[in-house]
């Protein structure tokens, strides 16, 4: 972490005032007096805070494993320690905040426009926010995670980059009516959202310890930084809760590719493989080989047969030339390659090598991601074989145990209030995967087919 300097107060100060970009032409007049209030704003800390109270501030802020890292050694990580300090940091409980000493006595630099902005300003505070709906190009809309209430957000470069479902730490500003992102937003990745409602609830209870009547909004104004702190935590500890795999593995969608030499050798030998079942072969009116499935279960023994709820290790499928082993994990996947190589290696040739995960932490993007650079060039062919995957894998997932769901099936968990609750959280972090996938350009899974097979409302 970097020391505590001039020059970096400096740069904060600009990232600070000038991160965020204009929502549409008849709002510039609004995002002008928004980034000239935020200008006076850091001109004032500037000149009321010395520089021992603001590496206080810093420590506070960071921690002590925060300070020590150079992940956070960079301009945008100032730009969110500095909303943090001018909105929320005080030196003590008898202290004021910076934002709160700029309303007591410099109302008489302010234009009235100012004036009404700085009013809505004073009770702004950070959050966990869920994305609820996006508009690329136009707007996002976010909901509070521990309160319910929804704000919209009209910032067109940010919506290009956000997706349904992400999970936010930010600070919503709320600019004549509509709101802002401030530059403090962070996006977490959706698998930790049960942790930290764990957490901020936990924190709640000790805060009400010494001001029993306090809500989330108190909490959040005064212990930002404690929340902020656990993030850091996570992040570099990487003790990272996340989706798994009924056998315990991080759930990563994983590929491999494969060019083959001889269908008909390979269909042959990999039909006769006591851990394969054939689920489906094709050929055409010649006789050739059209495409063939099979599913992957765990290793049998004493002669048993797959049966309904067998562990499912992946999925191999032949068509039109190549050949695609589809796993959820990396693990499965390295073992599942091993288990071609013994068996078939003479008859494809590997190519590549695919996987697909969230994201695990960022900053919210200021600006759009051009979908053409980031979408992968996939045949018409292997798009339509990863489709029909996904398809069939969701179609079986519903009955198959599910580690998060206590060992049932996503199906047997939505006979009761409770089950129901967590399969729509677990879906929903599905179809932020899902979401990230659709706007990268890559074969996606509607996940409310998969809301409509087990009775539950679709979301829009």
């Amino acid at each position: 972490m970097a020391k505590w300097n001039g020059t970096v107060m400096e740069q904060a100060k600009q990232d600070f005032a000038g991160a965020k970009p204009v929502i549409d032409f008849q709002l510039c007049r609004w995002k002008r007096i928004e980034e000239s209030l935020l200008q006076k704003l850091m001109d004032f800390s500037r000149e009321v805070v010395s520089e021992n109270a603001a590496s206080h501030a810093m420590n506070q802020f960071w921690g002590e494993e925060g300070m020590l890292s150079t992940e956070f050694d960079d301009e945008a990580s100032f730009a969110r320690f500095f909303d943090w300090f001018v909105f929320d940091y005080r030196r003590s409980n008898r202290s004021r905040r910076i934002i709160e000493r700029f309303n007591d006595t410099q109302l008489h630099i302010l234009t009235e426009d100012e004036r009404v902005l700085l009013s809505d300003w004073l009770s702004a505070r950070m959050g966990f926010y869920e994305v609820t709906s996006v508009k690329p190009g136009m707007e996002v809309v976010l909901t509070d995670v521990f309160t319910g209430n929804s704000i919209r957000v009209p910032e067109k470069s940010v919506s290009q980059t956000l997706h349904k479902y992400d999970l936010i730490f930010t600070r919503p500003l709320k600019v004549f009516g509509i709101h802002s992102f401030s530059v403090a937003g962070l996006v977490i990745p959706r698998s930790w959202k049960q942790y930290i409602e764990s957490a901020v609830r936990y924190e709640l209870a000790r805060f009400r310890r010494w001001y029993p009547e306090a809500g989330y909004d108190e909490l959040f104004r005064n212990r930002a930084y404690r929340f902020n702190r656990l993030l850091i935590k996570i992040l570099l500890e990487r003790g990272r809760p996340s989706i798994r795999t009924t056998s315990g593995e991080e759930f990563i969608m994983s590929r491999a590719w494969y060019e083959v030499i001889d269908p008909e050798g390979v269909i042959d030998t990999l039909s006769k493989l006591p851990d394969l079942k054939l689920e489906r072969h094709e050929r055409d009116q010649d006789g050739n080989p059209v495409s063939a499935t099979w599913a992957w279960f765990y290793p049998l023994s004493n002669g048993d047969l797959p049966y309904v709820g067998s562990l499912i290790l992946g999925e191999i499928r032949l068509q039109k030339g190549y050949l695609s082993l589809q796993c959820l994990s990396r693990e499965r996947l390295e073992n599942g390659k091993r288990l071609l190589g013994e068996s078939i290696a003479d008859m494809v040739r590997h190519r590549l090598d695919d996987y697909a995960a969230p994201p695990l932490y960022g900053l919210i993007k200021q600006t759009p991601v051009d979908i053409e650079k980031t979408a992968r060039s996939l045949s018409p062919e292997v798009e339509e074989a990863m489709g029909r995957f996904l398809a069939s894998y969701y179609r079986r997932w519903m009955d198959e145990p599910v580690e998060s769901l206590g060992g049932r099936s996503p199906r047997n968990a939505c006979e009761n209030d409770e089950g129901r609750r967590q399969v729509i959280e677990l879906l929903k972090l599905i179809e932020n995967m899902e979401d990230k996938k659709r706007r990268a350009g890559e074969p996606f899974i509607e996940v409310n087919s998969i809301r409509r097979e087990l009775g539950l409302p679709e979301e829009e």
